[in-house]
C-alpha cells in the first residue's frame, strides 16, 4: 500500500515543496481499492489564527507516493484550494 505524504505549501520551508521535502511530512490514510491500487486521504486542521495568517488566493497542495516496492510519484499541483478573508 502506497504511503502519500499530501502536504499544504503552507507548512513547507518554501512555497512549492520539493519531492524531497514531502519525505518526512505526516501520512495519509490509504484503503485498498484493488490488489495493485489504494486510495488515500488527508485531513489537515488549521485554527482561525492560522487561516488568519494565510495570504488570499489559490494555494496548492503538493503529494508524493511511495508504493511498497520503492516506487514513487509526486505531484508539485495536486490540488488547489482558495483562501478569502
Amino acid at each position: 500500500m502506497p504511503r502519500p505524504g499530501p502536504h499544504p505549501a503552507r507548512a513547507s520551508s518554501k512555497l512549492d515543496p520539493t519531492e524531497a521535502e514531502l519525505r518526512s511530512v505526516e501520512s495519509a490514510e490509504c484503503r485498498s481499492t484493488s490488489g495493485e491500487t489504494a486510495r488515500c486521504t488527508c485531513t489537515l486542521k488549521i485554527t482561525e489564527r492560522d487561516a488568519a495568517g494565510m495570504d488570499q488566493g489559490t494555494w496548492y497542495v503538493s503529494a508524493r507516493a511511495e508504493a511498497e516496492d520503492g516506487d514513487t510519484v509526486y505531484v508539485p499541483r495536486a490540488a488547489t484550494f482558495d483562501v478569502t478573508h
